[in-house]
């Protein structure tokens, strides 16, 4: 009896887990939220479909603000995968009121052709514009702080790209396999005043000394580089990525 009252208490909670794993907690004008910060605030959202891929599509515009239940909710996050895969979605209005734009956020929505990231985002997680092969430039506002790893990578429509002083770390392989890196000269390869990585074969018993002005150095950045000997980096560095120097025998 125990092992059926059991059972069936493990068969609810399963069933529970599930439905928070594939839901949201409410829709307004055809976009999904989660609550988020003790239910103080939302977080745009993934739809959850039996086919996994969401619904987004066409143009859409995000509010500063939602009413819902009876109560005024701040829109400050694009959550984790909100729009991945989104192959029919073309442009995108993110407000002010949103700080962050989570992992894998905008991963390989190719049909998107335009979006403007404000002033209010502080930070732009792993893989979030992944494979967005429509986008020809991207432009990160001065309150980026940070950016995550893959961010931008085989992002093959990116021809330029303009980075404020504000970041202070580019994850690993943020920007590779776009046509701005691979346009860029073998050697160290900076973007603003971070280096984000060494590209190409280093030659046997390098010396390499970083700008002055250097800030911090991405993930993998000298990864492989064996014919690294030594490296002098400035008092100015603050930060030095994961793997940086990964087999650097």
């Amino acid at each position: 009896m125990k092992r059926k009252k059991l059972s069936f208490l493990l068969a609810i909670l399963l069933s529970m887990m599930s439905i928070n794993a594939f839901g949201y907690d409410f829709e307004s004008r055809g976009i999904r939220y989660n609550y988020i910060n003790n239910k103080t605030e939302v977080e745009v959202t993934k739809y959850w479909t039996n086919s996994y891929y969401p619904e987004y599509s066409g143009s859409v515009s995000i509010p500063q603000e939602v009413y819902y239940d009876g109560k005024n909710y701040p829109v400050t996050a694009i959550g984790s995968q909100a729009f991945e895969a989104c192959s029919k979605l073309t442009s995108i209005t993110i407000p002010n009121s949103v700080t962050s734009i989570g992992n894998y956020a905008f991963q390989n929505c190719n049909g998107l052709t335009s979006i403007t990231i404000p002033n209010s985002v502080t930070s732009i997680g792993g893989m979030a514009f992944y494979g967005c092969s429509g986008l020809t430039s991207v432009t990160i506002p001065n309150s980026v702080t940070s950016i995550g790893n893959s961010a931008f990578e085989r992002y093959s429509g990116l021809t330029s790209v303009t980075i404020p002083n504000s970041v202070t770390s580019i994850g690993s392989c943020a920007f590779d396999d776009t046509p701005w890196y691979n346009n860029q000269p073998n050697g160290l390869v900076y973007i603003g005043k971070i280096l984000y990585k060494y590209k190409g074969t280093m030659p046997e018993n390098s010396t390499v000394v970083l700008d002055e002005e250097t800030t911090s150095i991405s993930g993998y950045a000298f990864s492989g580089c064996k014919g690294l000997v030594s490296i002098t980096i400035p008092n100015s560095v603050t930060s030095i990525g994961n793997e940086a120097f990964s087999h650097c025998i």
